[in-house]
């Protein structure tokens, strides 16, 4: 820890915020068994927000969808979770929810996270349907900067 008195040194950086979106009208459908792919950038970068709300034929759809994350080209994921779990709310519910790094609003539907997600090479993110049903909708926006 520095020093009260000590002054901050600052230096420019190259880094720019982006986005992968796919929100206002642009939702992706999930087929049974199929994958989407929320996000494939190279770094090095950080995810810091990521979004999103689903319409579903399955109504416990927060437990059939998982998410996994893949980093710097790993074959298996080093995130895998049921989408509601990864967003704080178990069972298939659906809650609000309200914490430092998650927000779960509109009833549970719709869900935002704050994970500071760093990476060197790449950032793959991907959604699976494992219901027996069709996801109609999928819609997200993941903030990160490279």
């Amino acid at each position: 820890m520095s020093h009260p008195n000590t002054v901050a040194k600052y230096r420019a950086t190259a880094e720019r915020t982006r986005w992968v979106n796919r929100e206002n009208g642009d939702a992706r459908s999930i087929e049974p068994g199929g994958t989407l792919v929320i996000a494939d950038m190279d770094g090095p970068g950080v995810v810091e927000q990521f979004w999103n709300t689903v319409n579903a034929e399955d109504p416990f759809y927060p437990r059939s969808l998982v998410l996994r994350v893949y980093y710097d080209g790993a074959e298996k994921p080093s995130v895998e979770a049921p989408l509601g779990d990864f967003f704080g709310v178990g069972h298939g519910a659906f809650r609000e929810f309200s914490s430092a790094p998650i927000t779960v609003t509109a009833l549970g539907r719709a869900r935002a996270c704050y994970w500071r997600m760093p990476f060197r090479k790449h950032f793959r993110m991907t959604v699976t349907n494992d219901a027996k049903g069709k996801v109609d909708s999928f819609y997200w926006y993941l903030n990160w900067r490279k």
